[in-house]
This record gives structure tokens, sequence and C-alpha cells, in this order.
């Protein structure tokens, strides 16, 4: 699952570097022979978690990141992923 795109920011040194884990993961589960795929889930967390976390700090309240995630950004995904 890739909750994030750093392809979505300015210059190479920004965001995670999830280009590296996906590439562990696939190596990994290649010898374990699992199969894998990739989830991507960064506009709905751009849309429901990132979005939202900057409206509501600039009114004042600490956001909560993870719990926003999990449910507006992996269940959703999930729960619609064929």
């Amino acid at each position: 699952m890739r909750n994030w795109d750093t392809r979505d920011e300015s210059g190479p040194d920004k965001g995670c570097e999830w280009e590296k884990d996906w590439e562990d993961l696939q190596r990994v589960c290649k010898v374990l022979d699992i199969p894998v795929t990739m989830v991507d889930v960064s506009k709905d967390y751009w849309n429901n978690v990132f979005g939202l976390s900057l409206r509501l700090w600039e009114q004042g309240p600490t956001p909560s990141w993870d719990v926003w995630c999990n449910r507006y950004a992996q269940a959703i995904s999930f729960l619609t992923f064929p």
C-alpha cells in the first residue's frame, strides 16, 4: 500500500522513498513465493486525510492522521479493491 507519492513533491529529496520499500517487498515475496499487489491510496490520502488535516490545523485542533488514514484512505480502498 502506498499512502504518499513522492512524485507529487517538488525536488528529488522530498517525501518517503516508497519505491525502495516496494522493491524490497517484491524481492522478499518472490523468495517466499507469495503474490504481492500494489494498492495505491495516495489520492485518497491526499484528499481525505492530508487536506482535512491542513484545514483543521488552520482552525487550531491537532489532527489525528493515523485514525483518518485507516478510515478514509485504507479502508475505502481495500473495500473497493478488485
